[in-house]
């Protein structure tokens, strides 16, 4: 553009003096417009709601490079550091939506990237790949000149706290409950008679039981019934209990370490059991798998058949694998988030329980151990070997004041995110602060239905109470609602 007005005012110097002074006026309105640029633009809230009050930023890039992970403008795999780009006041222009959720930054931008803020919402952010979440020189708003120097920026889409409507158990309709297979449960005859006892339908009968141990040793999994009592007896697992099979087959490794790859057990060739869970609750699983089935889970179970307020239940997480072992975006380990409380977690070629090629049991925390919070809900999906999918999990409590990306901790609550398929946790221990909103917003990702899992593990009229949800997102920006939910 300045070239331009530097080519008008050396064509206006060999015309007469009158014309040069129309011709000067005509340059000076030239310039005056350019400097009058106007950028433009709509926020609205998930319930395609204007919102009011909202902050729009620009930023410039080469000024700003710590937004991308390592730094580098240029590269073509440079993820957006979301933390960083809201820390940030170094700005182009900065102004806020009216009314009608509209606004209008009046500058002379070169490329930009574009975000929104407001404190009842998440973040919102245009000028980055929305397919691969890679933020470098290329991908930055360059505002197209056709039209003269004012630009239109696509609609911003932000979640905002406006709770959704919902059943009496809490959820939305984007979101229903979800449970696994039901559990296969069988007495293995052999095992059984050496052990002294008599299979009777999926019950290994024994004379008598003192003990869980006693009744294991006929029917993996099976729990002495008021033992030490006229009337014990051996029962066999209940529905989502995780069992150890008669023998491993299929699985050639089985090894949990915590996020910094120290190792805290191995599994490999028997059961372990582990006291103490990871202070950060995340663990990696490493799986190594010989057999010929392409589909493998890894079941993740809460509470237990002993457990007077903490029943068994148990949801899987599907895995990936390549030559022979786990993979995932962020290697050859499938990560959780372990709750604090009793878990049992199994490799298994089935998300039904009981059947399938399945590993031994690793078993964290002490028995019947409450969750080390009163309120967890861990978010996970299906993000592909690549891990190009990003979703948000954003959650306000009943007075609409939230954490999300950016601000990540109140003092009622916590986020611990996660780039990649998760597990992006929130946790709280002031239930008071409820009910708990909580919605979940595609970030980036290739279009196509993205299929993802909320667990909430809580408690309720004094029980343990552990429930998935389900739900699936299709384009970058698109929300799910997928509850309001209380606790004790």
């Amino acid at each position: 553009m300045l070239c331009a007005v530097g080519m008008a005012l050396g064509v206006s110097a060999s015309l007469g003096c009158s014309e040069a002074k129309s011709e000067a006026e005509k340059v000076g309105d030239a310039v005056t417009d350019a400097i009058e640029t106007d950028v433009t633009g709509l926020v609205q809230d998930d319930q395609g709601e204007p919102v009011a009050g909202a902050t729009v930023r620009l930023y410039g890039l080469l000024d700003n490079t710590n937004f991308v992970e390592n730094g580098d403008v240029e590269s073509a795999s440079a993820y957006i550091d979301r933390e960083a780009v809201l820390a940030s006041n170094n700005t182009l222009v900065t102004g806020q939506t009216g009314a009608d959720g509209r606004f209008k930054l009046s500058e002379i931008p070169n490329a930009f990237l574009a975000v929104v803020a407001k404190e009842d919402c998440s973040p919102g952010f245009a000028g980055f790949d929305e397919t691969t979440g890679v933020l470098n020189v290329n991908t930055l708003i360059a505002p197209n000149f056709s039209g003269g120097l004012n630009f239109e920026i696509d609609t911003f889409k932000i979640t905002c706290a406006t709770p959704p409507e919902v059943t009496e158990q809490g959820y939305a309709d984007d979101a229903p409950p979800f449970e696994p297979p039901p559990s296969v449960v069988t007495c293995d005859a052999a095992s059984c008679t050496a052990a002294g006892g008599t299979c009777n339908a999926e019950t290994c009968v024994l004379p008598a039981c003192t003990a869980d141990a006693d009744c294991q040793a006929g029917q993996p999994g099976a729990y002495c019934e008021n033992a030490g009592t006229a009337t014990a007896a051996c029962h066999a697992p209940l529905p989502g209990e995780i069992c150890p099979p008669l023998a491993v087959e299929g699985w050639t490794d089985f090894r949990i370490t915590d996020s910094s790859g120290a190792l805290i057990v191995d599994a490999s060739a028997e059961g372990q059991v582990v006291a103490t869970v990871p202070a950060d609750g995340i663990v990696r699983v490493y799986g190594g798998y010989a057999g010929a089935a392409t589909n493998v889970f890894v079941q993740v179970q809460s509470g237990g058949a002993t457990c007077p307020n903490a029943p068994p239940r148990t949801d899987f997480i599907a895995a990936a694998l390549a030559g022979g072992e786990f993979i995932s975006d962020k290697g050859n380990y499938i990560e959780l988030a372990l709750t604090g409380g009793q878990q049992r977690i199994q490799l298994s070629t089935s998300a039904t329980l009981g059947v399938g090629e399945r590993s031994s049991v690793v078993e964290f925390g002490a028995p019947c151990a409450p969750p080390a919070h009163a309120f967890t809900a861990i978010l996970t999906w299906d993000a592909g070997i690549d891990g190009s999918v990003d979703l948000d999990m954003n959650v306000w409590n009943n007075v609409r004041k939230g954490v999300c990306v950016g601000h990540k901790q109140e003092a009622w609550g916590k986020l611990k995110h996660s780039k990649g398929p998760g597990p992006e946790v929130f946790e709280s221990d002031n239930v008071a602060q409820g009910p708990f909103t909580i919605k979940v917003q595609s970030f980036c990702g290739p279009s196509g239905a993205i299929n993802g899992k909320l667990r909430v593990i809580r408690t309720l009229g004094g029980q343990l109470r552990d429930e998935s949800f389900v739900f699936s997102v299709a384009e970058p920006g698109d929300v799910a609602e997928i509850g309001v939910f209380k606790a004790e």
